[in-house]
């Protein structure tokens, strides 16, 4: 498991904590048409109440890889929500 590093509380009315993680946390990158595509910097940041429930993970990662014989770089910047923590949910199949 990467290192976990506790960057503090958080603001916005309520007591989080801040955790963070420095190293990719995740699978093989797949990109179609770019085969030798890697992350070559990642961070994930996951807010907490003081009872360690997730509130808001954020994660910011740089992947590069070629394409049309070109070094392309590409930045994402993805942010998950929760709520109703600890509620029953139901996933429906999809209609075909």
């Amino acid at each position: 498991m990467s290192d976990v590093e506790d960057v503090g509380e958080a603001r916005g009315g309520r007591s989080l904590h801040q955790l963070r993680v420095r190293e990719w946390v995740g699978g093989a990158i797949n990109s179609v048409g770019r085969n030798d595509a890697h992350v070559v910097s990642s961070v994930f940041d996951i807010h907490e109440t003081d009872a360690g429930i997730p509130v808001k993970p954020t994660r910011k990662f740089t992947v590069v890889g070629r394409m049309a014989a070109a070094e392309t770089r590409l930045h994402y910047n993805v942010v998950y929500r929760f709520s109703t923590v600890g509620d029953a949910i139901t996933i429906k199949a999809p209609r075909l």
